[in-house]
């Protein structure tokens, strides 16, 4: 595997011990072949990041079966009944591991947003999803916290596992927009649910990837995940004169466009 190295990163850590996988499911493996079944299993599910990534999912693929995983019975009760019959409440503690695998055998796709990750010196949600051969996800925005789960590549990819660590907005989607002319400042849940969604239909090769990675997420996907992170957003469009802006722009001050 080529040596990827990002802004401000330092160089990844050696490979980490390999940890024990069990065989997923059946279901699993029927629900993986095709996403309009499948279950994501959102812990911190009741705070901001995991709240609005639940949200913006059920509005995306109404049809998915949303998990909201959390300590505050409550509200995530609470928050499982406006998200529609297909969601439910769980209480999951994230530093009990067996209870996490338990979880996790009968979901598809897990996305970490229980942080903040700055205090993490273990990466236990995605060692339990390998274990268990589910699809990972984390809102992750601490550089030390992201090569630690990198360490974890060649495990991922021998089970067959999808991951992406860093898929909020930054540098997630952040980091997949160095191409285009323009920065998009979404709603970090629709920003998590695109990447969410880009996994669940085949765009990520198994390994832990980073989200500018190709095979982290797939050229060709890349514009379909970029439209679903900017929905109900305001576009900023920068270093264009207004005269080729299709919109009627309204200049909020130096060059910049709304």
């Amino acid at each position: 595997m080529a040596t990827v190295v990002r802004a401000c990163m330092p160089l990844p850590p050696a490979a980490v011990a390999s940890s024990s996988a069990a065989p997923s499911t059946d279901a699993q493996a029927q629900r993986r072949s095709s996403s309009s079944s499948a279950r994501v299993l959102v812990l911190g599910g009741t705070g901001r990041v995991g709240g609005s990534t639940a949200t913006a999912l059920s509005k995306l693929r109404p049809d998915l079966n949303i998990l909201i995983a959390g300590r505050n019975l409550e509200k995530g009760e609470s928050l499982a009944s406006k998200l529609g019959d297909e969601s439910e409440f769980v209480q999951v503690d994230i530093r009990d591991r067996n209870m996490l695998e338990e979880v996790l055998q009968d979901v598809d796709l897990v996305v970490h947003a229980a942080g903040p990750f700055q205090r993490e010196n273990e990466c236990t949600v995605l060692q339990a999803a390998i274990a268990t051969k589910t699809a990972y996800i984390d809102v992750c925005d601490d550089t030390d916290y992201s090569w630690r789960a990198k360490g974890f590549h060649e495990q991922a990819k021998d089970c067959g596992i999808p991951a992406i660590t860093t898929a909020g907005i930054y540098p997630g989607v952040s980091n997949g927009l160095t191409s285009h002319f323009y920065q998009t400042y979404q709603s970090v849940g629709y920003a998590t649910a695109a990447f969410v969604l880009a996994v669940l239909e085949g765009s990520t090769q198994p390994g832990v990837w980073f989200p500018e990675e190709a095979e982290g997420l797939a050229i060709e996907s890349r514009k379909v995940l970029l439209e679903r992170a900017s929905q109900g957003t305001t576009i900023f469009v920068m270093n264009k004169p207004s005269w080729m802006i299709e919109t009627d722009p309204k200049e909020v001050g130096l060059g910049i466009y709304v």
